[in-house]
């Protein structure tokens, strides 16, 4: 019989005691802490469970002095993907519709903050959902939250006549 694989998404992370702060090899000198079992979801999976009110077991955020913070990006675009060919409707009396952006956050409480072709649009706090009226042709869109790290897709979008 052959063994069974490992689930991909519980790992092992290094928490401080409290169980407050992830730390790594290169933030941990010093500070006490121990292994932990954690369900690590993808940001847009989390994002999906929490916002139908499913428990998500919240993986601490790496420790804020950490000289590089390892691991997976916690922030993800889950609308438009990357290199996606939009074509915007029209309303009944001839206005393009707008475009309704989607990201997801691993933390949840976590700002968004919201950038089409470096112009700001706005923020976003849990349900990271962003209505947008974007003209024709290629545009980059980047996701920002509160420590730095980031998520960008490039798209075309295209209105019907």
């Amino acid at each position: 019989m052959r063994p069974l694989r490992l689930c991909p998404y519980h790992r092992t992370l290094f928490v401080t005691q409290d169980e407050r702060h992830q730390v790594c090899s290169r933030c941990w000198t010093g500070v006490p802490h121990k292994a932990a079992r954690r369900l690590v979801l993808p940001p847009d999976v989390a994002q999906y469970l929490r916002d139908r009110g499913q428990l998500v077991d919240d993986v601490p955020p790496h420790l804020a002095t950490c000289p590089a913070e390892l691991g997976e990006q916690p922030v993800q675009i889950t609308y438009p993907g990357d290199r996606a060919q939009l074509r915007i409707p029209r309303d009944l009396d001839g206005t393009v519709q707008q475009v309704v952006l989607q990201a997801a956050h691993r933390e949840p409480g976590s700002i968004l903050f919201w950038y089409l072709d470096d112009r700001y649009l706005g923020a976003s706090q849990d349900h990271h959902v962003r209505p947008a009226s974007i003209p024709e042709g290629w545009h980059a869109l980047q996701v920002v939250d509160g420590s730095g790290r980031w998520d960008q897709v490039r798209f075309h979008v295209a209105a019907r006549q």
